[in-house]
């Protein structure tokens, strides 16, 4: 495996793990202010969604105008939001 590869990998690893972590805290952090269970699975189910049409967003933009730099791009937004 290339090291571009392998550090692709690495990264989109790291982000599955912490996104999920996230979502356990996130669950437990609306608890906490009293929402009710359909109310945090709409919040967190959003997060879904919205991850669901951003990444065939960038995938079209991405094959439009190089994978490459959308990469690095929707990279840089998620460490950004985050």
């Amino acid at each position: 495996m290339k090291r571009e590869d392998f550090l692709l990998v690495l990264a989109s690893s790291v982000e599955g793990i912490t996104w999920g972590a996230d979502t356990v805290i996130m669950a437990l952090y609306l608890k906490s202010l009293g929402l009710n269970p359909l109310t945090i699975g709409a919040i967190l189910g959003s997060d879904i969604i919205v991850n669901t049409l951003l990444s065939l967003l960038w995938s079209v933009l991405g094959d439009a105008y190089g994978r490459k730099k959308f990469v690095y791009i929707s990279r840089g937004i998620g460490g950004l939001s985050w």
